[in-house]
């Protein structure tokens, strides 16, 4: 397990710490400037989890591609205004004003609300590439024809 990503983890679970920003990226690098006693120790526990043999430069460098790993169910194409399709068929949905609300895809850490239209409260940016690197050999491709005689 490497350092970037015991940090994320630590981020998840305990809620406030990097802010309460939508994009994990910001969280996460604002986590880093923390200089509270929470915060410290907070840092101290992600260093625990990593353990000593992690090296810093052999993870992936983007916090997107470390959530694929993670909840590659949740992988999120954009629908257009703030609204996404989870790889999982759930919805979910963001302020369109929001920077990530125009990323083409996300990966969804945290999201809450019914299954049709959840809310998104932790996400990150991924790219079409780093998918298809991460789960390339999961991929189907395929169309689908339904009628409704309503």
């Amino acid at each position: 397990q490497g350092a970037r990503a015991a940090d994320l983890a630590v981020l998840l679970t305990e809620r406030g710490l990097g802010g309460n920003d939508i994009d994990l990226d910001v969280r996460l690098s604002r986590f880093h400037r923390e200089r509270g006693e929470r915060a410290t120790r907070a840092r101290g526990l992600a260093k625990r989890l990593a353990g000593r043999d992690a090296v810093q430069g052999t993870e992936p460098d983007s916090v997107g591609r470390l959530l694929i790993d993670a909840y590659p169910d949740r992988i999120a194409k954009a629908r257009g205004n703030g609204q996404f399709t989870l790889a999982n068929g759930r919805g979910g949905e963001m302020d369109a004003a929001t920077s990530l609300a125009r990323a083409p895809w996300l990966v969804v850490a945290d999201l809450a609300g019914r299954a049709g239209k959840a809310r998104i409260l932790a996400a990150a940016e991924t790219s079409e590439a780093d998918i298809r690197e991460a789960l390339g050999d999961r991929i189907i491709s395929g169309r689908q024809v339904s009628y409704d005689a309503n």
